[in-house]
């Protein structure tokens, strides 16, 4: 039996894939009603400047189609509402190892790429070589 005598960690991380819409639109009215913005409104008293925030972290996210938590909490949660409303969460994983909470954008090709894949799997291909274990 091994004994860990160093630091220790029980955190996780938790990754949502999610589809990000190009239509998906958050507007003032959307800031004025989110639960995120009255949780955070010590932080963005002015929904407008909340507004810029959400659209800043949104367009960065469909930039590199990966967001963390960690550089703006009060937009991501607005953003992963908007998400949620939307039906556009497809996916949450807990992987362990760091603290925080990233989502993985998936564009309208991956989509069709892992339909695609799980069609071959479904609908074998006759051509191609494989094994099988009996």
């Amino acid at each position: 039996m091994k004994i860990k005598t160093d630091f220790v960690t029980n955190s996780s991380t938790t990754v949502y894939l999610c589809y990000i819409p190009d239509d998906l639109i958050i507007d003032l009215e959307f800031v004025n009603k989110s639960g995120a913005f009255k949780d955070y409104s010590h932080d963005y008293p002015d929904p407008q400047a909340m507004l810029e925030a959400v659209n800043y972290k949104l367009e960065g996210f469909r930039s590199s189609n990966t967001m963390d938590t960690w550089e703006d909490w009060a937009a991501v949660n607005i953003i992963e509402e908007a998400l949620r409303e939307n039906g556009c969460i497809i996916k949450s994983l807990d992987v362990g190892g760091s603290e925080g909470t990233y989502y993985v954008g998936l564009s309208e090709k991956d989509i069709e790429t892992i339909s695609n894949l799980k069609k071959e799997k479904e609908e074998p291909d006759e051509n191609k070589v494989g094994f099988r274990h009996e």
